[in-house]
């Protein structure tokens, strides 16, 4: 695991098993996204960092782009 977080640690942390964790590493199980969820929370890593989702660019998103417009328009 990376962040110096051993597969002993994690799982003592997480409740898992030393076993399921070394299998969703190595990609020999699927994990749920309940699953995911608990992780992330339990370890403080962020969900899509753990899903390998990239991280939303909240400044390239054109909707949050217009609220901030409007925002400015009513100063």
């Amino acid at each position: 695991m990376r962040c110096g977080l051993t597969l002993e640690s994690a799982a003592g942390t997480t409740g898992y098993t030393y076993g399921w964790l070394a299998n969703i590493e190595r990609g020999a199980r699927g994990i749920s996204i309940a699953d995911l969820v608990r992780l992330s929370d339990v370890l403080d890593v962020p969900f899509n960092e753990l899903a390998g989702i990239p991280a939303p660019q909240v400044e390239d998103s054109p909707f949050l782009a217009a609220l901030r417009d409007t925002d400015r328009s009513h100063r």
